[in-house]
């Protein structure tokens, strides 16, 4: 039987340990064999709650077994776990591109390395900072044309591809809002990403802002359909969850043209809703009430970009079914 490993940091909920279990539903739902292997396990139950929807299956990195016919799929944060892995196809999934942590050991390294393997010691924790094999020998996944250019490019190992992992199957089940009416001026927001610009903002409190924090999916659905506006202007590690449900749910974006956020691909609203000069607050405070003033008049910028995000679940579905 071949089987797909797909490890993931226990315990935390957010949107690159959420992309793991989707990727894990997603396969078993085309008829793979696909399970969770959660690493930094410290107590029991590692799986959140807010992952039970998807119903995978779980065990631990003890468990996995190291064949010709496994696959094993990593973050691109912790390629440190492919290390044991003599036999199993590799992938590396780049659910960001800023995270990526890898460091090829030295020589000496490598051979106290594999006389320890050798003599049966666990290896999965000798090293916690050299990886001992090479990128090039992995297939890499990218959930951005942001990590693309730069496995692509600047890695240039040959076997890259998209791999675009849609909402939340929560957001997914309630379906797309486009409804103008009753909609409020609320700018909503990212409390989980700080940047200098959001928090002058926030201090000159010239609009009504609200944070997205602690809401259950049925409220932040909610929030987002009666909101006009959702403004982001922190890192851009790749395309972020919340634009993409904020505007599937019909609200407008409003981000700072960094990181992902610079192409059109990762981000596609048009460049004028992408501020350059994130020093200049009251340039931003004359964008965003120009857009809560004009939400009817902007609607058709973003139409492009909903469509998108309605279309993520079978796209990711069919590179998997292409990709396993």
């Amino acid at each position: 039987m071949t089987m797909i490993y797909i490890f993931a940091p226990a315990y935390q909920v957010s949107g690159g340990p959420e992309a793991l279990q989707q990727m894990c539903y997603y396969l078993r739902t085309i008829g793979k064999d696909a399970v969770i292997v959660f690493y930094n396990l410290e107590e029991e139950n590692p799986m959140p709650s807010r992952y039970l929807i998807y119903g995978n299956p779980w065990i631990t990195p003890q468990e996995v077994v190291d064949s010709f016919d496994n696959t094993i799929v990593v973050p691109e944060r912790r390629p440190l776990l492919l290390n044991p892995i003599k036999k199993s196809k590799r992938i590396i999934w780049w659910l960001s591109k800023d995270n990526f942590i890898y460091e090829k050991a030295p020589l000496f390294k490598k051979v106290k390395y594999y006389v320890k393997r050798c003599l049966g010691i666990d290896v999965i924790s000798l090293d916690t900072r050299y990886c001992n094999f090479s990128l090039a020998k992995c297939m890499h996944l990218c959930g951005s044309k942001y990590a693309f250019e730069y496995v692509k490019d600047v890695l240039q190992v040959p076997d890259v591809r998209y791999c675009v992992e849609p909402i939340s199957i929560d957001f997914l089940r309630i379906g797309a809002y486009s409804d103008s009416c009753h909609r409020k001026d609320v700018v909503l927001y990212n409390p989980s990403k700080p940047s200098a610009l959001m928090t002058s903002l926030l201090q000159r409190a010239k609009f009504n802002y609200m944070p997205l924090k602690g809401y259950t999916p049925l409220e932040l659905a909610s929030i987002y359909k009666e909101s006009k506006l959702y403004v982001d202007f922190g890192a851009f590690p790749g395309p972020e969850r919340i634009p993409k449900e904020a505007v599937y749910f019909g609200c407008h974006i409003l981000v700072g043209f960094q990181n992902a956020a610079t192409n059109d691909f990762d981000v596609a609203i048009p460049e004028p809703y992408k501020v350059k000069d994130l020093e200049n607050v009251e340039l931003v405070e004359t964008k965003i009430l120009e857009m809560l003033t004009n939400y009817e008049e902007q609607h058709s910028d973003f139409v492009q970009f909903q469509q998108k995000v309605c279309g993520l679940e079978d796209g990711f579905k069919d590179s998997l079914s292409h990709i396993f």
